[in-house]
C-alpha cells in the first residue's frame, strides 16, 4: 500500500484525504443506522436484557421496584381489606371454636390467601372481561403503554448500555452480520475517497496499474477494519444509545405487543418474588395468631 501511495500525484493524496476525512463519520453514523433499521436481526434483545438483569440482581430489584409501584401499593391496599374481610370470619369461627392453634392456622391462611389474590389480579385476566359494565383486567395489563414507558427508559439506561450493545454487536453470535455489514459500508466509503482518481483531470495522471492496485486496497483496508470494529466503536459507544434511540425502539415495540406477549414479557419479572410475598404474608398472619393467643 505505502509503493501504491508514493506512485500518486500530490493533488491526488490531497483530494484522498480530504475526502476520507468527510467520509469516517458516515461510515458509523451508516452502520448504526443500518443496524437500527433491523436490531433484532443482529443480536437478540431480550436475551441480552434477561443475562444482564441475573447477573445483577440489585439493577434487576431496582427495576422491578420502579416499574412496579402502582402494583406494589395494590398489594398493600388490597391485603388490608381482604384482612379486615377475612379477619370477620376468623374472630366467628373463633368464638365457636376456641382452640389454641385456630388463631395461628387461620392468620397463615388469610395472610397467604390475601397476598396470593392481589398478586393474581394484577396479571389476571390477561384479556379484559366486561362484567354489568366494569371491565376486568390485570392491573399491570391496564398501565401498558405507561409501564412500556418506564420499562423502556430503564432498560436503555441500565441494561442496554452502549458497552454491552458493542460487545454483543461485534463478538455475539450474529456478528458475522454485523461485519460484513461494516465491509460494505467501508468500501462505499472508500470508492468515494478515491473517486477523484477516477474521474475528472486527476484520474489523466493515475496510471492504470495503481486503479487496479487500489481495488486489492480496499479489500484489504476494509478487512482489517471490519474486524477491528470492536475496538473502533469503543471510541464511539456514547454515539451508540442515542443513534439507534433504543429507548423509543423498546417503548414502541412494548406497547403494540399484544396483552398474553406482553404479560408474558414482564411476568418472569415478578414470578420469583411471588412465593416470597405469599409465605411472608402467611407467616405475619400466623405471628399476629399467635399475639392474639397472648392477648385473649
Amino acid at each position: 500500500m505505502p509503493k501504491v501511495w508514493s506512485m500518486l500525484p500530490a493533488a491526488a493524496k490531497r483530494a484522498i484525504c480530504s475526502q476520507a476525512a468527510q467520509e469516517s463519520p458516515a461510515v458509523v453514523k451508516g452502520l448504526l443506522a443500518d443496524i437500527g433499521e433491523d436490531i433484532e436481526k443482529y443480536f437478540d434483545l431480550e436475551k441480552m436484557v434477561v443475562e444482564v438483569l441475573v447477573n445483577n440482581m440489585e439493577m434487576c430489584n431496582d427495576i422491578f421496584i420502579s416499574v412496579s409501584h402502582r402494583e406494589l401499593a395494590v398489594i398493600r391496599n388490597s391485603g388490608a381489606w381482604m384482612g379486615g374481610f377475612f379477619g370477620l370470619v376468623q374472630m366467628i369461627l373463633w368464638i365457636f371454636w376456641h382452640e389454641w392453634w385456630v388463631l395461628p392456622v387461620l392468620g397463615f391462611a388469610v395472610g397467604s390467601c390475601t397476598n396470593f389474590i392481589a398478586l393474581l389480579v394484577i396479571f389476571r385476566p390477561i384479556n379484559p372481561i366486561n362484567i354489568c359494565g366494569y371491565n376486568l383486567h390485570g392491573f399491570f395489563l391496564k398501565r401498558q403503554a405507561e409501564v412500556s414507558k418506564c420499562y423502556g427508559k430503564l432498560i436503555a439506561g441500565k441494561v442496554m448500555t452502549a458497552e454491552h450493545l458493542n460487545k454483543e454487536l461485534m463478538c455475539g453470535k450474529n456478528k458475522d452480520l454485523v461485519l460484513a455489514l461494516a465491509h460494505k459500508r467501508i468500501s462505499f466509503a472508500f470508492d468515494k475517497s478515491v473517486a477523484p482518481l477516477k474521474q475528472g483531470p486527476l484520474s489523466l495522471a493515475v496510471p492504470s496499474t495503481v486503479e487496479r492496485a487500489l481495488e486489492n486496497m480496499k479489500k484489504k483496508i476494509a478487512d482489517e477494519i471490519a474486524n477491528d470494529m470492536y475496538n473502533l466503536m469503543r471510541e464511539l459507544e456514547p454515539y451508540m444509545t442515542e443513534a439507534m434511540d433504543l429507548e423509543n425502539l423498546l417503548r414502541t415495540r412494548m406497547s403494540a405487543l399484544p396483552n398474553a406477549d406482553f404479560e408474558g414479557l414482564l411476568h418472569p419479572i415478578f414470578q420469583e418474588d411471588e412465593p416470597k410475598l405469599v409465605l411472608v404474608g402467611g407467616v405475619l398472619g400466623a405471628l399476629l395468631g399467635f399475639l392474639q393467643i397472648r392477648m385473649f
